[in-house]
């Protein structure tokens, strides 16, 4: 990516309050150990170097994309709890 890397992607979007949760994979060239760990300490998921192998990457994409599932559920689950017990008792247990 000409005039900006990966590392400045990532950290971008875990400022933006919108995207702070969005799943980030890296496919990259790159696989120096310090590179690996950088952008894991920016933020990355996961990290990927080519050539790639399709199904490591299917996989990874599948098991991010679980993991959006189980939060989201367990987020929706939690706040449902959460109304019932204001209901129940009239406030935030």
């Amino acid at each position: 990516m000409p005039g900006l890397g990966g590392y400045d992607v990532v950290k971008a979007m875990r400022q933006k309050e919108n995207m702070a949760d969005v799943p980030l994979i890296f496919l990259t060239a790159l696989a120096d150990r310090n590179d690996v760990l950088v952008d894991e300490q920016a933020g990355a998921d996961d990290y990927l170097v080519k050539p790639i192998d399709y199904e490591i990457l299917l996989a990874t994409i599948a098991g991010r994309l679980d993991q959006v599932a189980r939060v989201q559920t367990g987020a929706i689950h939690r706040a449902e709890e959460a109304w019932q017990d204001v209901r129940r008792h009239g406030r935030m247990c």
